[in-house]
């Protein structure tokens, strides 16, 4: 085994060779590996070649103990004489010398990232945006709204409107991020889309009812996933004004699905009003079929007035909407009108 080892190690076409052992290093069984690594070890050859360390690294995790057991033993014959950082592999030949990789350092604290954020902004990065949000705090939200402002590429800018709403849910939050709503890029308006559904105000809902018609599938899911809240909306007892933009919300979304929850408003002399309307902003035989059987069980003669004054309205647009669209008379040069 020795000498097969310093024969394909030998200086006549040891590139060659050596990639044959680090192929069969990587490719051989347990048993194998082993009694290679052994006879590596044992020949006294020379193993620190980058092809062949970027193996025996690799092997200190096998599953096998014997082969890491082995791996770990020639790793350590090797001569560290120079930083493998910043080492371009395209530029070493198979057997220039290189130490094993450094420790990946630390990552850096918050109080570093808040110190980059002011003095470098365009350095941040996304992954050291995560450990700032990862328990926000008032003393990170106007660095991160600075960095906001500072137009950083379109990744970090997504990052940053998804997680300042969802941090920090409230009206002034809301005036910040609405802006990138007509963002060029999909992703910023997607995830902006997810940072407003966490601000519950009455605005937020005026807003995603803008995005009904945005090309972006993501875009449209976001907001339609927004709109489920509008259910809850709707529910919302005492709050008038907000179930009055739930009923806007429904209306514009054509969501017939909700329905249901709009006959229970009418029970509210507010609020009919406002259900109402949005039966006759969708008309439809749905819409006619819901009016007619709450008439049928409506005892107060106003409301049933009001009622049966809508579902007329409502058929009225349903005909209007068929009837083909008015020629227009064309008349020779000559005549005068």
């Amino acid at each position: 085994m020795k000498f097969e080892i310093r024969a394909l190690l030998g200086y006549s076409g040891a590139t060659m060779d050596i990639k044959q052992i680090a192929f069969d290093l990587k490719t051989g069984t347990p048993e194998s590996i082993t009694a290679m690594l052994k006879g590596l070890f044992e020949s006294q050859t020379d193993c620190s070649s980058k092809i062949l360390f970027e193996v025996l690294y690799d092997l200190k995790f096998h599953r096998d103990p014997a082969v890491v057991f082995w791996a770990k033993k020639l790793l350590n014959k090797i001569d560290v004489t120079y930083s493998f950082k910043g080492v371009d592999p395209a530029t070493v030949s198979r057997n220039t010398v290189v130490p094993p990789p450094e420790e990946p350092p630390p990552p850096p604290s918050r109080e570093e990232i808040l110190a980059k954020i002011a003095s470098e902004p365009a350095a941040v990065t996304v992954e050291e945006l995560k450990i700032v949000c990862e328990n926000p705090d008032e003393t990170v939200k106007e660095p991160l709204l600075a960095l906001l402002e500072s137009q950083p590429d379109e990744s970090v800018l997504s990052f940053l409107t998804k997680h300042l709403g969802q941090s920090f849910p409230d009206e002034e939050m809301l005036i910040r991020l609405a802006p990138y709503l007509r963002h060029e890029d999909s992703r910023v308006v997607a995830n902006t889309v997810e940072g407003l559904q966490s601000i519950r105000s009455r605005k937020t809902f005026v807003l995603l009812t803008q995005l009904l018609s945005h090309e972006d599938n993501r875009v449209r899911s976001d907001r339609t996933e927004a709109m489920g809240i509008v259910e809850r909306m709707l529910r919302l007892e005492g709050k008038a004004h907000m179930q009055a933009s739930a009923c806007h919300a429904v209306r514009v979304l054509n969501e017939t699905r909700l329905f249901p929850v709009l006959i229970e408003l009418f029970a509210d002399p507010f609020l009919f009003r406002e259900a109402l309307g949005v039966f006759e902003g969708l008309p439809g035989a749905e819409s006619v079929q819901t009016l007619e059987s709450v008439l049928e069980q409506t005892a107060d003669d106003d409301r049933k007035q009001e009622i049966a004054a809508s579902i007329g309205r409502i058929r009225q647009s349903m005909e209007n909407a068929l009837k083909p669209p008015p020629r227009k008379t064309r008349f020779a040069p000559w005549v005068k009108l």
